[in-house]
């Protein structure tokens, strides 16, 4: 509500006629009934209405007229909060922040400085200490939150972590039986270590039930994969095996069972959580930043920025190299001529191809691959089944494989799992399972033939 127009409004009031009014005020008449009938439409009321008498107060009028003195005092009040919001948002620009992040704090600074907002309400008079202890501890528990999503006991429990590595460290410099007995592995004759590392990292699925409203789409299903190995998931359409994948990256929810990853239990973390401790995927459906280029879709999954550094990047964004590993990948896809190029020009199979290394390049431990291989050719299904095997044995990574390319999967597998409406039908060698009557059932309807030789991918240096 402008306030000169209050002012004229309250003349008229004063007086009952526009033309004294208009006197006192040094305006002329028609000026003076402009003035009023623009606050009756801000207000949406009448003020004054025409009778015998003269120019006579409405009900609504009368209120006002009753109320104008708190009236003006919030509008005073709020010209000033109004005149500190605009100082701040300058002092903002002139500190090296852009005009468009000034513009996003702006509703900030509102809900700090506007008249009943905290500031009012901590200087408020009536406030005891009490309350605003209260109003310091409400933004304490946020900025705890925003800072420290897992909370503040896994915080204090990773410091506690640090520190007690960096004691036992300084303590093994002036006492080596202080950092105790021997970590390194015990290798057998012959035995490498990449062989040894295989079994450092496992998932483990042990009965886990999801279900979405009344309809089960996973019924106490049980698989494990190790560092080194390949297990694929087959089953039909609708089976359950995306859903699984997307249970122990935290996209479903888990109703029932257990999820482990090196033996400690991952189901109630969150999908950040899971991807930090070494679980990447790739999507059935691709779900590539189509708008950045492949090297900036890449670096997406490979930073593990701190949480200060989001701040830092609105002043001055970092653009650190990409990792060895993401490297190491790119080099193996032979992505290095596609880096600067968006998705969306290239091929299918490509982009299929930077789905995979944007999970390699976040450096995992497990990589659940949901239909790699959908949309390729013979040629590009030959070269990602070796790339497959390669992932497992070079870099000792657990590899789940969801695929419907039967030959694809009986020639890089060394387990399979076979699931149908939610539950494991099948599991156990490649050729096992491919000779399992549930799974030929499944597959073709009861009473199918039994395939005595199915057709295998002949990869170069692997004998099945």
């Amino acid at each position: 509500m402008d306030s000169r127009r209050l002012e004229h409004f309250l003349a008229a009031f004063r007086h009952g006629s526009l033309g004294r009014a208009a006197a006192e005020l040094h305006i002329s008449q028609p000026g003076l009934s402009k003035s009023i009938r623009q606050l009756e439409r801000e207000l949406e009321v009448k003020l004054f209405e025409r009778t015998p008498m003269g120019l006579q107060p409405t009900v609504f009028g009368e209120a006002l007229a009753t109320h104008a003195s708190s009236v003006q005092s919030e509008l005073d009040s709020a010209s000033r909060e109004i005149a500190m919001l605009r100082g701040a948002a300058k002092g903002v620009v002139r500190i090296g922040v852009t005009p468009s992040v000034a513009a996003s704090l702006m509703p900030v600074f509102a809900a700090i400085g506007v008249p009943g907002g905290i500031i009012a309400y901590i200087f408020s008079t009536s406030q005891t200490f009490l309350d605003v202890l209260a109003i310091a501890g409400g933004l304490g528990t946020m900025v705890g939150l925003a800072a420290y999503p897992d909370g503040l006991a896994a915080r204090m429990a990773y410091d506690a972590r640090r520190l007690r590595g960096w004691l036992k460290a300084r303590l093994a410099r002036y006492l080596p039986f202080a950092s105790g007995p021997s970590t390194a592995p015990n290798l057998e004759a012959g035995q490498s270590i990449a062989a040894v590392r295989r079994s450092e990292h496992e998932l483990r699925v042990d009965g886990l039930e999801v279900r979405f409203g009344g309809v089960v789409a996973l019924d106490g299903v049980s698989l494990s994969v190790r560092s080194g190995e390949i297990l694929a998931l087959i089953g039909p359409n609708g089976a359950g095996k995306t859903t699984l994948i997307d249970a122990v990256t935290g996209l479903a929810p888990c109703h029932a069972g257990t999820i482990c990853l090196d033996g400690e239990r991952i189901e109630a973390w969150p999908v950040a959580r899971r991807a930090r401790a070494g679980i990447a995927r790739s999507f059935q459906s691709l779900e590539l930043f189509d708008d950045m280029t492949v090297e900036e879709n890449l670096r997406a999954a490979a930073e593990r920025p701190a949480s200060w550094s989001y701040i830092g990047d609105l002043v001055r964004p970092a653009n650190p190299p990409l990792p060895v590993p993401a490297l190491r990948a790119i080099e193996d896809f032979r992505l290095g001529n596609d880096l600067h190029r968006l998705p969306e020009e290239l091929s299918f199979g490509r982009r299929r191809m930077v789905g995979i290394v944007r999970a390699v390049a976040a450096q995992p431990s497990v990589i659940l691959l949901d239909e790699p291989a959908a949309g390729l050719d013979e040629s590009e299904s030959l070269e990602l089944a070796g790339l497959l095997r390669m992932l497992a044995e070079a870099r000792g990574l657990a590899v789940l494989l969801i695929e419907h390319d039967m030959n694809l999967v009986m020639s890089v597998s060394d387990r399979v799992v076979a699931l149908d409406f939610g539950r494991k039908i099948a599991q156990g060698s490649p050729g096992e399972v491919r000779h399992d009557r549930a799974v030929i059932d499944a597959y073709l309807g009861a009473g199918a033939p039994l395939d005595p030789s199915p057709p295998r991918l002949a990869l170069p240096g692997r004998g099945r």
